[in-house]
């Protein structure tokens, strides 16, 4: 099913750009066709069946609390439960609470105090917050502005990272 999802939008993406970008005349309805594209790869993107990048988020989420547990820093985050764990949006939703409670945390203790268990758990923090990023940026059509410069801009958009 992912598969065949993944293929319709592709192919109505593919026949936006083949055979009814060329034929606008219109700027507005050039940005609007591109504002559809970018719509539709998202969806094709993010609207399959699987929930795989909901378990690499939670997979990200509990090496963070791995990490934490060593410091003892941090909210106690319990392993969830055979109910929660079937549900890895309800998982997340757990865990991204229990990250801004710890966001919080660490943003209130003084520069005089922070230890080496502080720093660990700063790393810890910053390191899932790239990794969280990147998966989400997995998961996302390209930018608008990139789809709308067409292919062969993207040296002028891309980030150099």
């Amino acid at each position: 099913m992912i598969n065949e999802w993944d293929r319709l939008l592709g192919a109505v993406v593919q026949s936006l750009r083949a055979q009814v970008a060329p034929h606008l005349a219109n700027e507005t309805a050039g940005v609007q066709l591109n504002a559809a594209i970018y719509i539709l790869n998202n969806l094709r993107l993010q609207g399959g069946w699987s929930n795989a990048l909901q378990h690499s988020q939670v997979a990200a989420q509990q090496q963070l609390f791995a990490t934490l547990r060593t410091t003892g820093l941090g909210p106690e985050v319990e392993p969830p439960s055979a109910a929660v764990s079937t549900d890895p949006l309800a998982q997340r939703k757990r865990a991204d609470e229990a990250i801004v409670a710890l966001i919080d945390q660490l943003a209130s203790v003084p520069a005089a105090r922070r230890d080496p268990a502080f720093e660990t758990a700063h790393r810890a923090l910053m390191a899932y917050l790239r990794e969280s990023v990147a998966l989400d940026c997995a998961a996302t059509a390209r930018s608008m502005m990139k789809e709308m410069s067409g292919s062969g801009s993207e040296s002028l958009i891309d980030d150099p990272a």
